[in-house]
């Protein structure tokens, strides 16, 4: 009756029950009292049973960092927090060498494979060029 899709209202989990509906029209336009209190408690108890949203839902999140980059805390809410991140230039040079060494064995066997295919070709095109240009047939 009040969801957000269709008629626009408050309800923008679109939950429809007639009875949590009727509560609902039955107490949106009374003064606080106990006798509202009351219809709030009934219009709870039915929304627990029905369990439209999941209640306590806590996300996580998990990050990864190096130990060169500090200050710096996860926030779900905030997003705002580079002015307070620092990172160790010195700290960051040394794992960074440490774990970026080059890796030199596809460099040689690629000239390796590069031999194999040139040194056969090299030996053929030495062969064609002593040929002599005309052969007698007899």
């Amino acid at each position: 009756m009040h969801a957000k899709v269709g008629k626009n209202g408050e309800n923008a989990a679109n939950y429809k029950n007639p009875e949590f509906d009727r509560l609902f029209d039955r107490m949106k336009n009374m003064e606080n009292s106990p006798e509202r209190q009351a219809i709030i408690n009934e219009m709870q108890a039915i929304a627990r049973l029905d369990a439209p949203w999941l209640w306590g839902y806590f996300p996580k999140q998990f990050t990864l960092r190096h130990a060169w980059y500090l200050n710096a805390k996860t926030n779900l809410m905030a997003n705002n927090m580079l002015k307070y991140r620092r990172i160790e230039p010195e700290l960051r040079a040394g794992l960074q060498a440490e774990w970026n060494k080059p890796v030199r064995w596809p460099l040689l066997l690629l000239a390796a494979l590069l031999l194999l295919v040139l040194v056969p070709a090299w030996i053929g095109y030495q062969r064609r060029q002593r040929m002599p240009a005309h052969r007698e047939v007899n």
